[in-house]
């Protein structure tokens, strides 16, 4: 299962820059629109997808 960038709806690459933000929504750094409080954590993807529980079953 690929997630997509909520903003440009590409999929991810591992070294991707990504933002998480309030409602766990994963796009893109450069594709980020809101304000910056919205903001919980930037990473790459793979380092979010291992960080939090509920990507667990997305890693490969």
């Amino acid at each position: 299962m690929d997630i997509l960038c909520a903003y440009c709806q590409t999929g991810f690459q591992e070294n991707d820059k990504i933002i998480k933000d309030d409602l766990n929504t994963l796009c893109h750094l450069a594709c980020y629109a809101l304000e910056s409080d919205y903001i919980r954590d930037i990473d790459t993807y793979k380092n979010i997808l291992e960080k939090y529980w509920f990507y667990q079953n997305l890693i490969n």
